[in-house]
């Protein structure tokens, strides 16, 4: 259960680098310093304009491309997590292993579905915010694929 809480955690590191990735390249670009806002998709499109701008990563836009569409991805299942954790088992011993159940659509809305997250589930999303963490410093560091 615990893997839920760093996920979170991997999130709000990815969130911050994000910002920090797109003031710096802003700065780099002799563009004017203002606050970073907005959404995450147009924060993440931002960055992508911003980096792939610059003379480093003249042959990375794949590279910035795969980042944004990881990025987004693991936006709707962090929404899903932080609006409709209903619930979970640290049984290991239960069919498909310890998990965590979602409302689909939080409590604002909920669709009458649910999602169920295993543990491994769990880790690769960590793994894939740690990764967009990585890449929006350096997109060279960005090797994660889900």
């Amino acid at each position: 259960m615990a893997k839920t809480g760093y996920f979170v955690l991997y999130w709000s590191w990815f969130e911050m680098a994000l910002g920090e990735a797109i003031s710096d390249a802003r700065a780099r670009l002799d563009e004017e310093a203002r606050s970073v806002r907005g959404n995450l998709e147009e924060r993440v499109n931002l960055w992508h304009a911003l980096v792939t701008r610059l003379p480093e990563n003249k042959d990375r836009a794949a590279l910035a491309d795969d980042l944004r569409a990881q990025a987004l991805a693991l936006r709707r299942v962090r929404n899903v997590i932080i609006h409709g954790l209903a619930g979970g088992d640290a049984r290991s011993t239960l069919e498909g292993g310890a998990h965590i159940r979602c409302v689909v659509g939080g409590y604002e809305a909920p669709t009458g579905a649910s999602e169920v997250f295993t543990m491994d589930d769990l880790q690769l999303f960590i793994d894939g915010a740690d990764a967009c963490r990585r890449g929006c410093a350096d997109l060279r560091r960005f090797n994660f694929e889900s």
